[in-house]
C-alpha cells in the first residue's frame, strides 16, 4: 500500500511540475512527504538510505506524471493561445496560499505581518519579471535569444523556487520566457536545449534545497515579498502577451 501511495504521490508531483500555476511542493506538503523529498534534493545521504524504497517508487511515479503531462499540456498551449489565461487564473487562485505560507507553516490562526521594507523585494521581483517578459516579447526566438547560459540560469532559479510551497516551477519558466522552448525540446528530444535546462534544474534543486531553507529561516517575509511581486507581475504579463 505504501508503495502504491508513493507512486501516486510521485505521479501527481510530476504532473504538477508541467502545469503553470500548480505547485508541486504544495502537494508534497499535503501528502506529508515534503521533508523527505527536499532531503533527497539536498543530497542528504542518511535520509536517502533510510527512505530509499520510497524514493524509487516516488521517482517512477514522478517520471510517469511528467512524461504523460508534457504532451497534453504542450498540445493545449499550441492549439489554444488563450490557454495563458487559464494559467493566469490558476496562479491567481494559488496566490492566497502563497501569502498565507509567508507567515510560516502551521500558522493557521495568525495573520501575515508584512513590513514596509517588504515593498523593496516586492518591487524588485515584479520589475525582474516585467523586464524579462518585455525582452522576450521584443526579441525573436525564445531559447535562442536566451542562450545556453540563460537556460542554465533560468532553469536553476525555477527549480530552486519550486521547492517553496505555493510556487510553480512551470510558472517560473513561463515568466522567464523559456517554458514553451523547453517543453517543445522535451517532446522533440532536442538535447541542445534539454541538456543545459537539465543542468540548471539539477543545480537549482541541489543548491536551492539548502539555500531556500536558509533564506526562509532568516528572511522569510522578504523572500515571499519578492515571490509575490513576481507572481503578480507574471499574471499581468501573461494576460498582456495573450492579446499581443
Amino acid at each position: 500500500m505504501k508503495k502504491l501511495l508513493g507512486i501516486i504521490y510521485g505521479f501527481v508531483y510530476g504532473a504538477s511540475l508541467i502545469i503553470p500555476g500548480l505547485s508541486g511542493s504544495t502537494f508534497l506538503v499535503i501528502f506529508g512527504c515534503y521533508d523527505k523529498v527536499c532531503a533527497a534534493f539536498a543530497l542528504d545521504f542518511k535520509a536517502i538510505k533510510e527512505h530509499f524504497t520510497f524514493y524509487i517508487v516516488f521517482g517512477l511515479g514522478a517520471v510517469a506524471g511528467l512524461v504523460g503531462s508534457i504532451f497534453a499540456i504542450t498540445e493545449l498551449i499550441e492549439r489554444f493561445h488563450w490557454s495563458n489565461l487559464i494559467f493566469a487564473a490558476l496562479i491567481l487562485i494559488g496566490l492566497p496560499a502563497i501569502i498565507k505560507s509567508a507567515d510560516g507553516e502551521g500558522a493557521e490562526n495568525s495573520s501575515v505581518k508584512f513590513k514596509p521594507l517588504c515593498i523593496i523585494p516586492f518591487v524588485l521581483g515584479a520589475a525582474a519579471i516585467v523586464a524579462v517578459s518585455l525582452s522576450e516579447m521584443f526579441l525573436e526566438g525564445g531559447s535562442d535569444s536566451v542562450g545556453v547560459i540563460g537556460l542554465v540560469v533560468y532553469s536553476s532559479i525555477a527549480a530552486a523556487a519550486m521547492l517553496i510551497p505555493g510556487i510553480s516551477g512551470a510558472f517560473m519558466l513561463m515568466a522567464f520566457g523559456i517554458y514553451e522552448p523547453v517543453m517543445g525540446a522535451l517532446r522533440a528530444l532536442d538535447f541542445s536545449i534539454i541538456i543545459p535546462a537539465v543542468i540548471g534544474i539539477v543545480l537549482g534543486l541541489v543548491l536551492g534545497a539548502k539555500l531556500i531553507t536558509f533564506l526562509l529561516k532568516k528572511f522569510r517575509l522578504m523572500v515571499y515579498s519578492a515571490l509575490i511581486g513576481m507572481v503578480i507581475a507574471s499574471v499581468v504579463m501573461l494576460v498582456v502577451s495573450t492579446f499581443m
